[in-house]
């Protein structure tokens, strides 16, 4: 982070994997996120703005929990909320 700064970088862009959040793919009342990833990606941005860099977050949401992949994946006919708006949208 601090090499960011240092270099004159005012924005960092990077992607939270979406299976690392929620690694049973449902994203939903259901399913706790997964507290280690959210304070991961926490500290990324605190040490981000902490730095004086802007963070730029999307989420990657190719990556797939793996019990979607086992269910067929994007292809299959019931997929969950999140990943069909995912597929609607892009």
């Amino acid at each position: 982070m601090q090499v960011l700064s240092g270099s004159g970088a005012t924005n960092y862009r990077f992607s939270i994997s979406w299976s690392r959040l929620f690694p049973g793919g449902k994203m939903d009342v259901n399913e706790q996120a997964n507290v280690e990833a959210v304070n991961h990606y926490n500290d990324v941005i605190d040490n981000l703005i902490d730095c004086g860099v802007t963070p730029v977050v999307t989420l990657y949401h190719f990556d797939l929990p793996q019990v979607i992949q086992d269910q067929g994946g994007t292809s299959q006919k019931k997929r969950s909320p999140f990943c069909a708006n995912c597929i609607l949208f892009y």
